[in-house]
């Protein structure tokens, strides 16, 4: 058989997979759907079960779409980001809803509990999810995002070995003094929450930078660097009592990887799992017995012995079972963005009425600058979610109201076509400007922020998703210009990434 023929053959077989694909996940839906009834799942329950079937199915067309194409022709972003919105939007049906109590289902990562929801109210929420990723994935496939991805600036310039190395050894010790000056309160957290906030999070974003000038240098020093960096910040991080914290710098290496082979790796998502899932009861344990009796990270960084002596007598002390029984119950509630959703389809207008907008107008304050605006607040929302649609305001607590729930609460069924659509536009310009097959390494990492931005965050607002993105983006912005600046050229150009 020839060269030739052989290619034939490959090409021809890529062509069928996505049809092929298309059928096996069609008639898995359908087996889904006949197991949980043959369980006794009946009346509203199946409508419940049958649209997450159907939002799941929809949600798996780009994975299927990408695997007729060349690895390097994959849109990536857009697959994971669908991806992500199954986990949030069709995971709680089986894990929190038809596996609850019917009296009581739990609603977003803050385990704010809301008693007496009914299937209807579900399913409202779901149709409303369905809606809205339909709306994305047409917002995506329109012309417009690659026409405005055109007209925007895109990075040319690739970074050297040396430079790479250089920006991620300046880069991960800048985050760690603005996260150390917040914890000591040198840094308020008003101003931690805009660009320097986005410094900070250098720590670990630096991971993925060192990760990237491993695969595209076969760089030894930057393989060194994260053996010797990842295992410390992983466990200063884990002091911060931010669970989502402690797992970014792992998370950087693993997104970094799947952006450059473009291949979605069944076993990284189970790992991420099963690291959840054995992560969260201690983190939880922490969160809420260690950290309120301790003088704050610093001071656990510098004696940690205390705090370590009760996590392994906590861990000692929990059955095995039941620990990983608590562990996968959080992952269920974490991320969880239906619940909320069907609360605020349910209760807008009829009890809370339409807000017009104001939440996403934080997204346009944001960018004013302090100097210009002296009282600047702190742009969030989930305080005022949990007041209206949560436990109420006696309880101090921010509750994300996902980004259905946030464009639903402002403008109902519309908000959510329109405003989805425009995340699909969104994230298609981010994808023609950063993810093409000569992407050099700034394009590339601003991609990871991208990512780490959109999936993260699903089941908040929309200001982080949006604005998160830019934010991130800024420093490595400054430092491509440092760059181009003050180092040459790679002399040869680098070998391609896949």
């Amino acid at each position: 058989m020839t060269q030739a023929t052989l290619s034939a053959a490959r090409g021809g077989f890529r062509a069928a997979t996505p049809v092929l694909l298309m059928a096996a996940a069609f008639f898995g839906g359908l087996a889904i759907f006949v197991v949980y009834t043959g369980l006794g799942v009946r009346g509203y329950d199946s409508g419940v079960l049958g649209l997450a079937v159907v939002t799941g199915l929809v949600a798996l067309i780009p994975l299927i779409l990408d695997q007729g194409r060349q690895p390097m022709e994959r849109h990536l972003l857009f697959t994971l980001t669908c991806l992500g919105f199954a986990v949030f939007f069709v995971q709680p049906v089986f894990t929190s809803y038809l596996l609850a109590p019917k009296d009581v289902f739990v609603i977003g990562g803050g385990f704010t509990y809301l008693p007496h929801i009914r299937p209807t109210d579900i399913m409202l929420g779901q149709l409303a999810s369905l809606l809205g990723l339909l709306a994305m994935l047409g917002g995506y496939a329109i012309p417009l995002g690659r026409r405005v991805a055109h007209l925007l600036p895109q990075p040319q310039r690739e970074w050297s070995h040396g430079a790479t190395l250089g920006a991620a050894l300046v880069m991960i010790p800048a985050g760690w003094v603005i996260l150390i000056g917040g914890q000591l309160g040198f840094v308020p957290a008003w101003l931690g929450s805009g660009l320097l906030g986005a410094v900070g999070s250098s720590v670990y974003f630096g991971t993925a930078l060192l990760t990237l000038a491993h695969i595209r240098y076969r760089s030894w020093p930057a393989l060194l660097f994260l053996v010797l960096i990842l295992p410390p910040t992983m466990a200063a991080l884990f002091f911060t009592g931010s669970k989502s914290i402690f797992l970014a710098p792992a998370v950087m290496i693993v997104i970094a990887r799947l952006l450059v082979l473009r291949r979605i790796k069944l076993r990284y998502l189970a790992v991420g799992f099963f690291a959840v899932v054995l992560v969260y009861p201690v983190a939880q344990f922490f969160r809420e017995v260690i950290q309120p009796q301790s003088g704050g990270m610093v001071s656990l960084m510098l004696d940690p012995a205390w705090a370590l002596s009760m996590m392994s007598k906590f861990v000692a002390q929990t059955k095995f079972s039941d620990y990983v029984s608590s562990g996968a119950s959080a992952f269920s509630h974490r991320f969880n963005a239906l619940g909320i959703t069907a609360v605020i389809v349910r209760d807008t207008p009829d009890r809370v009425p339409y807000q017009g907008g104001w939440s996403l107008g934080y997204i346009l304050l944001s960018y004013v600058p302090r100097a210009l605006w002296p009282g600047k607040p702190v742009f969030e929302i989930g305080q005022w979610v949990t007041n209206n649609f949560g436990s109420g305001p006696h309880i101090r607590s921010a509750t994300g109201p996902s980004w259905i729930g946030e464009l639903f609460f402002n403008f109902g069924f519309p908000g959510v076509v329109v405003g989805m659509a425009l995340i699909g536009v969104y994230v298609r310009v981010l994808h023609d400007l950063l993810f093409r097959r000569d992407s050099p390494i700034p394009a590339l990492m601003m991609g990871i922020v991208a990512l780490y931005c959109l999936i993260w965050r699903m089941g908040g607002g929309l200001l982080a998703p949006i604005n998160g993105v830019i934010f991130s983006a800024m420093p490595l912005i400054a430092m491509h210009y440092l760059v181009k600046t003050f180092t040459p050229p790679p002399r040869v150009p680098p070998p391609p990434l896949a």
